[in-house]
C-alpha cells in the first residue's frame, strides 16, 4: 500500500473520500480519548478505548481492503507537519462534500491539538479554537484557520 499524498487526496472519489473520513473520524476519536482521559487507568475507561480502538480497526481493515491507496499519516514535525496535515484533510473533506454530510468532529479536535502542542513547545500564541465545526464546509474552514495560524507563526520565526 502506497503512502497517501495531497494530490492523492484530490482525486479520491467521493464515496471514498467519505469512507476514508469515516476512518480518520474514528482513528481521531480513539486517539482523543488517551488525550482526555489523561491518567485514569480504570478498568471502564481501558474498555471504552479499546471498544473506540477496534471500531477503528474495523473501518481501517475495511477501507484497505477496496482501496489501494494508504490513509493519511500525521507528520508531527511542528508548523510544516501541521500544515502539510490540514491541507490533505482539508483535500480529502472537500471530495468527501461532494457525498453529503460526514462527521469530522474529531478530526478537526486532532488537528487543534496537535497546533496547541506545538504552540506550548515554542512557546506562541496558540490557535483560537472557537466552535465546533457543525458540517464540512466548517470543518474546512477550520482547516485554513489553523493554516492561516501555521503561516503567521512560520513568518515569525
Amino acid at each position: 500500500m502506497s503512502k497517501m499524498r495531497e494530490s492523492d487526496a484530490g482525486q479520491l472519489s467521493p464515496a471514498q473520500a467519505s469512507k476514508l473520513v469515516q476512518v480518520l473520524e474514528l482513528e481521531a476519536c480513539w486517539e482523543g480519548m488517551k488525550v482526555r482521559s489523561g491518567s485514569d487507568s480504570s478498568l471502564a475507561m481501558h474498555r471504552t478505548r479499546q471498544v473506540a480502538y477496534d471500531a477503528y480497526h474495523a473501518a481501517l481493515v475495511e477501507y484497505t481492503r477496496a482501496h489501494s491507496q494508504g490513509v493519511p499519516e500525521v507528520m508531527r514535525s511542528g508548523l510544516k507537519g501541521i500544515a502539510a496535515w490540514c491541507r490533505m484533510m482539508r483535500a480529502i473533506f472537500r471530495q468527501a462534500e461532494l457525498a453529503g454530510s460526514a462527521s469530522t468532529v474529531h478530526v478537526i479536535a486532532k488537528s487543534f491539538h496537535m497546533a496547541e502542542r506545538i504552540a506550548e513547545l515554542r512557546k506562541i500564541d496558540p490557535v483560537r479554537r472557537g466552535d465546533t465545526p457543525t458540517g464540512l464546509p466548517d470543518a474546512i474552514s477550520k482547516l485554513d484557520e489553523i493554516l492561516a495560524w501555521c503561516q503567521a507563526a512560520t513568518i515569525a520565526d
